[in-house]
Parts: C-alpha cells; sequence; structure tokens
C-alpha cells in the first residue's frame, strides 16, 4: 500500500509544511514511526521537533554535497529550499525497516517559484524521485543519506547537461 504524505515544501535534503496521511496504515515498527515523524516534522517546518528526533551529532548525506552536513546546515537547505518550491509535496511510495536501518522511496512534486541552484523562477510544475536511507540510535536518527534525482529535478527547470570540452591531444611528433 502506498503512504501519500502532503508536502507543501523542500528540501534538497531533500525535504517539507503540514502533513496529511491518506489512508496510510500505522507504521509497523517504532523505528518507521521515527522516520515518518522526522519527515512530518520538516514538511510542517518543525524544526525543533526534527532536533528531538535526530540525534544532535547526526549526519545527514547529500548527493552532490562536499561533505556530510550537520543538523543546522540541513536546515539552513531545506529553508532555502522552501523559498524555491513552496508547494513541494511528495509520497512516501515505500518505507522498509530492518532492525536499525530504514530505506524511504520518495516522489516529489513541486513547482519552481523562487531562485535555485542559479535557475530564477520558472513556474515549471516538477515531479522528481529520490530514495533515502536511515539509521537510528537510541530510538534517534543518527545517520541520513539523501539521493535525489538532482539532475532530473534541473532538467525540468530548464538546465542542460554541458560537458566540458576534451583536451586536446598534444601534437604528434615525428
Amino acid at each position: 500500500m502506498r503512504n501519500h504524505l502532503i508536502m507543501s515544501g523542500v528540501l534538497a535534503l531533500g525535504l517539507w509544511p503540514a502533513t496529511t496521511l491518506a489512508q496510510a496504515p500505522a507504521p509497523a515498527s517504532p523505528n518507521k514511526q521515527v522516520v515518518q515523524d522526522a519527515l512530518d516534522a520538516i514538511q510542517r517546518q518543525d524544526y525543533n521537533r526534527f532536533r528531538e528526533l535526530t540525534l544532535e551529532d547526526a549526519v545527514i548525506h547529500v548527493t552532490g554535497a562536499p561533505e556530510p552536513l550537520k543538523i543546522d546546515r540541513a536546515i539552513d537547505l531545506l529553508k532555502s529550499h522552501w523559498k524555491a518550491f513552496p508547494d513541494t509535496s511528495y509520497i512516501l511510495d515505500q518505507l522498509l525497516a530492518e532492525g536499525d536501518q530504514l530505506a524511504a522511496r520518495l516522489t516529489y512534486q513541486c513547482t519552481h517559484r523562487g531562485t535555485y541552484e542559479g535557475v530564477p523562477a520558472t513556474d515549471h510544475w516538477i515531479a522528481y524521485s529520490g530514495v533515502h536511507f536511515f539509521r537510528l540510535e537510541q530510538g534517534r536518527i543518527c545517520e541520513w543519506w539523501i539521493m535525489n534525482d538532482h539532475l532530473g529535478r534541473m532538467q525540468q527547470l530548464g538546465s542542460r547537461l554541458a560537458l566540458p570540452d576534451p583536451p586536446k591531444p598534444p601534437p604528434l611528433t615525428e
């Protein structure tokens, strides 16, 4: 069964105001509940609740980021994403748990209303997917890996992948 969560703005952390859970059963495990509560807190922009569900020294790995993030930097990125995509919503397509490790597959939908990664607002509606992995300790998130389809998102905003020209070979010598 698909869990439908409505999200009104996200992160690259990809992430999210108030969540509405439509016809979703209660999580089957306490760890699933922690992850769903964390996503819900981010959706509501309730960063205090997000901090409660995340260990103070948690590490958040975001694809493309030069180094792992701490919570404060992740929240800053979430806030900048909200400015560019204020109507973001997502569907939690799947949430799997095995012990203290969880995997989530999400589909995001949003309208580009503000500058994002140097691209001015286009008012384009876009959709892209993401996969997130979590590790919990003491019933709280201690590691989070976020892998969203950044290339697909940027292409929908009108960006094009431009590879640099290959280096010219050295002249042949006789």
